[in-house]
């Protein structure tokens, strides 16, 4: 089984082109949603004002996030090889909850327990896209009603996730502000891929 991370800053497309691959294609693909949108969905507690945001809150969330990602990794390619699925497409990576530790990749190895090396390791290829707060057409905070960060914020989130991933042999970077464009192309690396 290969595993693709879809990786990338806040609001830069990830679950738009998971949504395109699976119209398109996903009885090839298997779909690993993102863990923290279901965490949240789920009843893990935001920030508010009467508990706000602190970085305990952060470490215990990124905590979640991970074992939740390897979780849903593992029971989703079980079943996809079962169905003759030859590739995992993931809505982000496990090296993705570094961009939100104050010490980057190796606070999230030490939170976790897993090497650098075995963070990066657990995918085959990474596919950037590159957030909106890049682009002119501007940040799109509210296509995510879980989605906290301020235009300023999701700007370091997406430094720091290409920080995050800046050592994976295989990444991709794609910053295309067009959707339907973008989709494609995203739909196109993994054919190649493959």
């Amino acid at each position: 089984m290969n595993r693709i991370a879809l990786t990338g800053g806040p609001s830069a497309g990830k679950s738009t082109a998971l949504r395109h691959l699976d119209a398109t294609c996903g009885h090839s693909l298997a779909l690993v949603p993102e863990a923290a949108t279901l965490l949240l969905q789920g009843g893990f507690p935001a920030p508010d004002e009467q508990y706000p945001w602190s970085i305990d809150w952060q470490r215990n969330f990124q905590l979640a996030i991970a074992m939740t990602q390897i979780a849903l990794e593992q029971t989703i390619e079980t079943r996809a090889a079962t169905n003759g699925q030859g590739i995992a497409v993931c809505d982000r990576g496990l090296a993705d909850g570094a961009a939100y530790l104050p010490g980057g990749l190796n606070e999230l190895s030490e939170l976790i327990g897993y090497s650098k090396s075995s963070i990066l390791g657990r995918y085959d290829f990474v596919i950037h896209l590159t957030s909106s707060v890049t682009h002119s057409s501007g940040y799109q905070k509210h296509t995510n009603v879980h989605r906290f960060e301020e235009a300023e914020e999701a700007r370091k989130l997406e430094e720091r996730t290409l920080e995050a991933w800046a050592d994976h042999p295989k990444r991709l970077i794609l910053d295309i502000e067009d959707s339907t464009t973008r989709n494609q192309s995203v739909a196109q690396a993994i054919t190649e891929f493959a």
